[in-house]
């Protein structure tokens, strides 16, 4: 008999905190996540715990159907006719009690050598890797934990510790905010320009290959399924056509008539949880968010971005605000652009400092109290140093 024993709501960058406080070593069932988030277009997902680790993550229960389609979507061996016809033999070979059979379907597609140990765990993986990307950070909702014992026998494998699978998830997501000025989605349609493949250096393999890809303005999602690679290898992958204008995202302004500038922020803070919120306010007041978050790298990654105004934190590993003040500084194409400093230490000597340094001073929320404050103080910053084309919306 199935129990529902936990349940929690969630905010925007919560989510994997309080999976971690809920979860225990002994805790086998399903996670049920319910997103609430006005307008989203995600559907509910179920993440598969065998004794407090992740083994799966789907928008259904785990079953050998669900498990199948998983290694068919990411082993492009399985979608062989010659595989095909194994699984099918195998499948009245071991026409059993289905949840129970899991354990046997892998061991013998295993011995028939359709993949390895090795394929497997990477395949599970990215599989809840890439079913966590959009409600880790971007989605606000409703979690409950249901228990089944029976997984801790159908399992096909141990699973996946939470830290170090959420480490993971929070390097995807960083990847991912900086690949969404040219794919905001991977659902966002894709077309190729043409004229621009014509003019381009790129072999005639390779101009033949993409176009086989990018035709009939399929998805970033759809070619990654059809080379069984993860959405965002794919996006990496392509990121330098997108730079050069041969693949755009359906509705885009190529020619830049009537197109109108979207200013974009930088923001440099080591803080995950900080940059996801400062995004989330900023994006809505009309601008393009850039970060990173590492401040031994961060002059070379703003570097790639025409920020109109850079954010940046003034205790971090490596290299303080005030360092980085000096570096960007000596940058001609950044050298001109307006800085704030950010920081939850309000002293006498950090405004000081940033008022030496031709900055701007922001003090951070240290309690919910002072949020409201801060919210109104950025945005005053942001109209007087880059007012947006439009007008946006405080709250």
């Amino acid at each position: 008999m199935l129990v529902t024993a936990l349940n929690f709501s969630f905010q925007s960058s919560e989510l994997a905190d309080q999976l971690k406080q809920a979860s225990n070593n002994s805790l086998t069932g399903y996670w049920h996540i319910q997103p609430t988030k006005a307008r989203t277009t995600l559907s509910p997902i179920f993440l598969a715990m065998v004794r407090g680790k992740i083994v799966f993550a789907d928008n259904q229960l785990l079953s050998w159907h669900s498990l199948l389609e998983t290694l068919q979507r990411y082993t492009f061996k399985l979608r062989s006719p010659q595989a095909r016809q194994t699984i099918q033999e195998l499948e009245l070979e071991l026409a059993a009690s289905e949840t129970m059979q899991l354990g046997k379907y892998i061991t013998r597609l295993s011995e028939v050598k359709l993949f390895s140990q090795d394929e497997l765990l990477k395949t599970l993986k990215l599989k809840v890797l890439s079913g966590l990307d959009s409600y880790l950070y971007d989605c606000a909702g409703q979690a409950g934990f249901t228990e089944d014992i029976s997984l801790s026998i159908s399992a096909p494998i141990v699973g996946f510790d939470l830290e170090g699978l959420f480490i993971d998830a929070t390097r995807r997501h960083e990847q991912w905010m900086q690949l969404r000025k040219f794919i905001p989605t991977v659902t966002s349609p894709l077309i190729i320009q043409q004229n621009k493949i014509e003019q381009s250096t790129l072999s005639e393999e390779q101009k033949e290959k993409l176009q086989r890809l990018v035709v009939g303005e399929r998805t970033l999602m759809e070619v990654a399924q059809l080379m069984s690679r993860d959405e965002l290898e794919v996006a990496k992958a392509l990121l330098p056509m997108f730079q050069d204008g041969l693949v755009v995202v359906k509705g885009a302004k190529t020619d830049g008539s009537n197109a109108k500038a979207v200013p974009e922020v930088f923001i440099v803070d080591d803080s995950p949880v900080l940059v996801q919120q400062f995004r989330l306010l900023v994006e809505k007041w009309g601008y393009q968010v850039n970060f990173s978050s590492n401040a031994l790298t961060a002059v070379d990654e703003m570097a790639k971005f025409h920020p109109s105004a850079v954010f940046l934190d003034i205790n971090m590993p490596g290299a303080s605000g005030f360092d980085l003040i000096k570096q960007i500084r000596r940058q001609p194409s950044l050298a001109s652009v307006p800085l704030v400093l950010l920081t939850a230490e309000k002293t006498m000597s950090n405004q000081w400092r940033a008022q030496w340094a031709n900055c701007k001073f922001l003090s951070k929320p240290t309690t919910t109290q002072e949020i409201s404050v801060f919210r109104s103080e950025l945005y005053a910053l942001l109209q007087e140093m880059v007012p947006t084309s439009e007008e946006g919306t405080l709250l």
